[in-house]
């Protein structure tokens, strides 16, 4: 994939904002961004701003996974076994 590096950046600033998000809702502030989410109920709103960094993470860590290194690895690996 080409755009590893921007894919690797929103999945950082989705972790970042969800986590920001987060400790300033403990702190009575909101994020005018995350405001419609207030409606629907502060528990709603803290599970779906925690999506938001679960999410911000796993994008990122896939972005960081080179498909094509671990096909290698695991043909490797296959070949070293057809010996036996």
């Amino acid at each position: 994939m080409q755009n590893n590096g921007f894919v690797k950046i929103i999945g950082f600033l989705m972790f970042l904002l969800g986590g920001c998000a987060v400790f300033l809702s403990f702190v009575g502030v909101n994020i005018s961004l995350f405001s419609a989410l207030e409606k629907l109920g502060s528990g709603t709103a803290f599970t779906i701003k925690l999506v938001i960094m679960i999410l911000g993470i796993v994008i990122s860590v896939l972005a960081n996974t080179n498909k094509k290194e671990e096909d290698d690895e695991k043909d490797m690996y296959m070949h070293r076994n057809d010996n036996y």
